[in-house]
């Protein structure tokens, strides 16, 4: 069966951010703080994203069946009870979408109005959240997908690959950018 999934997947240009001033006179020191927490928030994020892949791995080179997938993913320690590849990559997707939409609603704008050099940075995050939220709607279709056929398992590895990598790259970016400001501001 062949797939019908987008092979353009949703990109953006990291030569296109914009830096926060601060940092290239030195910046906050990066102590400890609400930017701090962020990196942690950042790191399961990660974990999150490889446990993701190896799931999807362990389904590709067959050794497992579905159901030992399920069996896999239950040994999450992140995402004990859930039952398919197809429910993690659910409760990850949520939790990403949801980290990203309390940065755009609450931190951004506090940390906008308390560092007003940073809003170009803060508007390349918010556009990155966007293009994130795309390829994470392609991870449900693929997901879908490879439900009715496992042929289309490579696919979904392809594009979850893609939301990991676009993801990485984001979260440096972020931290690059604002931690030292939100050690030195807060939330």
């Amino acid at each position: 069966m062949e797939s019908n999934i987008r092979v353009d997947l949703p990109d953006f240009d990291e030569a296109l951010r914009p830096t926060w001033p601060g940092m290239r006179s030195g910046g906050v020191e990066r102590g400890w703080g609400a930017g701090s927490q962020l990196v942690q928030i950042h790191d399961h994020l990660r974990e999150n994203a490889r446990e993701l892949l190896a799931a999807i791995d362990e389904l590709i080179a067959g050794g497992t069946d579905i159901e030992g997938a399920r069996a896999f993913v239950r040994e999450l320690s992140a995402r004990q009870g859930y039952s398919a590849v197809g429910s993690f990559c659910s409760g990850f997707c949520t939790l990403l979408t949801m980290h990203h939409s309390i940065e755009d609603r609450a931190v951004f704008p506090g940390l906008g109005r308390s560092e007003p050099q940073l809003l170009p940075v803060l508007r390349r995050l918010m556009a990155e959240h966007e293009v994130i939220s795309e390829i994470i709607a392609l991870v449900y279709e693929a997901i879908d997908a490879a439900e009715r056929d496992r042929e289309q398992a490579p696919t979904l590895r392809r594009i979850a690959e893609h939301l990991r990598d676009r993801l990485l790259s984001h979260l440096r970016y972020e931290e690059a950018q604002l931690v030292p400001a939100l050690n030195a501001h807060g939330f």
